[in-house]
């Protein structure tokens, strides 16, 4: 007889964070609560029965506050009236969130439903009895039991850990459905400006093979992850767009229904978040104002301005007049042939393109020397287009 299992697979929520709080500080609860509500609607519509979160649930580490918990719970016991939630713990995790979860599996029916991961394989029963196999690979800290030794030798001995966990789940036996969760981020997939330190790049051959899915987070991008051999794969991503770097990031959540004779099928739920977009002026006037004004008017999303001169010293004016709207301006330095006309008199850039960027940070960076690499990133782009 088939047997199926449908997944609900969501991460990075980030509770409790305040985007661009140097300018115009926006708590962004109300934008994550209504994208959530979207999600448990689907869901219950659905009738999902198995909840994936792959972590960062949480965006302070140390200090969520009470209201930011309050969110968190009530959010995993909303989705724990409808299945079983399974919570993998993220770099951005409180700390608490490991005798959270004893807590919940002590106290109401319902709040038994929610297993929070540590490093160890567990198995779940799903909403219809499905037995499912979950084999977890955390942000790593001492709080879920390690050795201090791991720590204390270093980012060498950590990676050594992760790659010996890997290997250990790449001969793992199979449940009735196995899933492989992880927050980490996959060589190749490297964001630019990803923090250094404690960052985990796991090498793709290591990923278990033999399981029915694989459940990341940590990277915002909604993305599929496709390689030969590789079963199922999909960072969830993140539910809003933390901030500009993500302008054009897919959001949303993942849907996925795993068939016992392996014919597996994914749906992406498109969660609707706020729009991002990117002005840039080369030169901040009342011209300019008027036509953010306007944009704005019709925009429902959050706005950044750049801009290569400010003669009349409009930037907090403009931020003060379009309060709620536009929640950055900053100046830039670009070149003028770079810009392009709309309207008369005034001029603005398309949003910042990912080369022009790429040119400046490395020309900035180092000088003179930075025009072999540009050119041959520039040309190794150009291949690619012209494939």
């Amino acid at each position: 007889m088939l047997k199926t299992l449908k997944i609900l697979h969501t991460s990075d929520w980030h509770f409790g964070i305040e985007s661009w709080s140097q300018t115009v500080p926006t708590d962004r609860t109300p934008e994550i609560c209504s994208i959530l509500n979207k999600i448990l609607e689907v869901s219950e519509r659905e009738e999902v029965d198995l909840f994936l979160i792959t972590g960062d649930v949480f965006h302070s580490r140390t200090n969520p506050g009470v209201d930011t918990i309050r969110h968190v719970l009530g959010y995993l016991t909303k989705m724990a009236k409808i299945a079983p939630v399974v919570v993998l713990l993220g770099n951005h995790d409180w700390k608490g969130m490991i005798p959270l979860g004893r807590f919940l599996k002590e106290t109401t029916p319902v709040s038994s439903n929610v297993v929070v991961l540590g490093i160890d394989p567990v198995e779940v029963e799903a909403r219809r009895g499905q037995k499912v196999k979950i084999l977890p690979l955390p942000y790593l800290d001492k709080g879920l039991g390690l050795e201090d030794r791991v720590f204390a030798e270093g980012e060498r001995r950590i990676n050594e850990f992760v790659e010996e966990k890997l290997r250990e789940y790449r001969e793992t036996s199979r449940g009735e459905f196995t899933v492989f969760m992880g927050h980490f981020t996959l060589r190749g997939l490297e964001p630019p400006g990803m923090e250094t330190g404690r960052e985990i790049i796991v090498p793709r051959e290591l990923l278990p093979t033999s399981v029915d899915y694989i459940a990341l987070g940590h990277i915002h991008e909604l993305r599929r992850v496709e390689e030969r051999g590789l079963p199922l794969t999909f960072y969830a991503g993140s539910l809003v767009r933390l901030d500009f770097s993500e302008e054009k990031d897919r959001k949303g959540a993942v849907l996925v229904t795993l068939r016992s004779n392996g014919d597996h099928t994914y749906e992406i739920l498109d969660t609707s978040p706020k729009p991002l977009k990117t002005f840039v002026f080369e030169r901040l006037d009342y011209k300019a104002l008027e036509q953010l004004e306007r944009t704005c008017g019709v925009f429902d999303g959050y706005v950044r301005v750049q801009y290569l001169e400010d003669p009349k010293g409009l930037a907090l004016e403009l931020l003060n007049r379009l309060r709620g709207k536009v929640v950055k301006v900053e100046m830039v330095r670009k070149r003028r042939q770079e810009l392009a006309s709309i309207g008369e008199g005034s001029e603005e850039l398309r949003p910042t393109n990912l080369m022009d960027l790429y040119k400046e940070f490395v020309r900035e960076k180092y000088g003179e020397q930075a025009n072999d690499l540009v050119n041959l990133v520039g040309g190794m782009l150009k291949e690619v287009e012209e494939r």
